[in-house]
C-alpha cells in the first residue's frame, strides 16, 4: 500500500502555488495570499542553496503556511511544523519547468531502458542523509527529467524522505525510497502489474 502525507486540499495548494510562481499568459485565478509571487520569487527560489535559505523567503513560507494549516486539521498530523520539508517542496518545485499531473513519481522519468539519470547517481540520491545533500540532488533530478513532474507527487515524495528519515513505523516496501527504487527499476508494466495484484489482494484479504 502507498503511503501518501498530502491530502487531496494539500494537493490542490501545492499546484496553485507553483502556478503561482510560474505564472502563464493566461492569468489564473488564484486565493490572495498567492498574489504577488511570479517568475522572481521562482528565480530567487532557485538561488537558495540552503534549507536556512529556503526557509526565509517569502514564497516558501506561502506554501508552507496554508499546508500545516491543513496538517494541523488532520487526526495525525505527520509533518506538524515540517518548515524544513516544504522549504525543500518549494526550492525543487521552482526548477520544474512543467507540471505533468499524471500521478507518476518522479523516478519514472528518471530510470528505464534508457535512463536519464545514472543508475550512481540515483543510488547516490537513495542514500543522501543530510538535508542539503538530498536537495541539491533532487533539483539535479528534475533537470535530468527535463524539468518535467507531477508537482503534487514530488511534494509528496519530498515530505515522505523527511518524514520517514525520522521514523521507523512505516512499512519498508511502503517507504518513499522503496517506491522509487521500484518506479528506476522495473518496467512500467511490471509496475502496473504488481500495483493491479497488491489492490487486488487489499481489496479481497484473505
Amino acid at each position: 500500500m502507498t503511503v501518501r502525507y498530502l491530502d487531496d486540499a494539500q494537493r490542490k495548494w501545492v499546484r496553485d502555488w507553483y502556478r503561482a510562481i510560474h505564472p502563464s499568459d493566461i492569468p489564473a485565478k488564484l486565493p490572495p495570499v498567492l498574489t504577488g509571487l511570479g517568475r522572481q520569487a521562482r528565480a530567487q527560489l532557485r538561488r537558495c542553496s540552503t534549507i536556512e535559505e529556503l526557509i526565509t523567503e517569502s514564497a516558501a513560507l506561502r506554501l508552507a503556511g496554508p499546508l500545516l494549516e491543513l496538517e494541523a486539521q488532520k487526526k495525525y498530523e505527520q509533518f506538524k511544523n515540517g518548515y524544513a520539508a516544504i522549504g525543500m517542496v518549494a526550492g525543487v518545485l521552482a526548477h520544474v519547468r512543467e507540471d505533468a499531473p499524471d500521478g507518476r513519481g518522479l523516478a519514472t522519468r528518471l530510470g528505464g531502458e534508457q535512463p536519464n539519470m545514472s543508475e550512481l547517481r540515483f543510488t547516490r540520491l537513495m542514500r543522501a542523509e543530510a538535508d542539503e545533500d538530498f536537495y541539491r540532488m533532487m533539483c539535479r533530478a528534475v533537470q535530468l527529467a527535463d524539468g518535467k513532474a507531477d508537482v503534487a507527487e514530488l511534494a509528496d515524495d519530498i515530505i515522505a524522505w523527511a518524514v520517514e528519515r525520522k521514523t521507523f513505523y512505516v512499512d519498508p516496501a511502503s517507504r518513499m525510497k522503496s517506491r522509487w527504487a521500484r518506479d528506476y527499476y522495473l518496467p512500467a508494466q511490471t509496475r502496473a502489474a504488481k500495483q493491479d495484484k497488491q489492490n487486488t489482494t487489499s481489496e479481497n484479504p484473505a
